[in-house]
């Protein structure tokens, strides 16, 4: 059985931004949802493919002064990266059952890894390797951008957006503190290599002139070379 989901009703001290939040909850009401995850009292869940709803066993709260402080805490977490994370997205407090839970509501935006899905499926090695080559350079300036924020976030393909050729974290934020280290190339490591093993294992896709379209980038300066290389790496693997 689902916990109690945010709706409009919500009262104004258990919502951030209020405005925003608002509006979001107005979004999301009576609107048909679907379970993405669940595991020992945590759940993410789906609105339409337009918005995912979060909220870990960790974000159970047995008093409401213990929930409400844990909301303050994540509401000055995400004003000290507000110009690094999505703005649509918001946080709430439902009581359940005598425990109060704190969710993370945030807008689905298309990712880096979609982008790269995209390319996939038109079979054209060109775009394909363009678009390679895009993601990986985005995906390398916004793991050196993130490591040196805190809290530090776990990056991956699926919740980095491009907007305005900036790179937006668009996934959940932490509720725990923790001493998480980005380490870029095991970052970049985790990140890619799905997505190359994808196209090694297609039997309609040339590696070989994807490969050859690539080490024309490395051609160009020095980090293009290293980012290159790291790729080209991954085929091997």
């Amino acid at each position: 059985m689902l916990p109690l989901i945010p709706n409009k009703d919500i009262a104004a001290r258990d919502l951030w931004p209020l405005k925003e939040g608002r509006n979001i909850l107005e979004a999301i009401t009576d609107k048909k949802l679907h379970i993405k995850e669940t595991e020992d009292q945590s759940y993410l869940l789906s609105v339409e493919q337009q918005w995912q709803l979060f909220s870990s066993k960790i974000d159970i709260h047995d008093s409401y002064n213990s929930a409400r402080q844990k909301l303050l805490e994540m509401v000055e977490i995400h004003r000290n990266l507000s110009t690094d994370i999505s703005q649509q997205r918001c946080l709430a407090i439902t009581e359940d059952d005598d425990r109060y839970r704190l969710w993370q509501i945030v807008k689905i935006e298309e990712t880096l890894g979609q982008l790269l899905e995209k390319a996939y499926k038109e079979k054209n090695v060109k775009k394909i390797s363009a678009m390679l080559f895009v993601v990986a350079d985005k995906f390398f300036m916004g793991c050196q951008h993130f490591s040196k924020l805190e809290p530090q976030l776990l990056l991956d393909l699926n919740n980095l957006v491009l907007k305005d050729n900036a790179i937006i974290f668009t996934g959940f934020i932490p509720t725990t503190s923790n001493t998480l280290t980005i380490n870029t190339d095991h970052c970049f490591k985790q990140a890619f290599q799905r997505y190359i093993t994808q196209l090694t294992e297609d039997s309609e896709i040339k590696n070989s002139l994807i490969s050859y379209y690539l080490s024309v980038h490395a051609q160009e300066n020095a980090t293009n070379k290293m980012l290159v290389n790291r790729l080209l790496m991954l085929f091997k693997q």
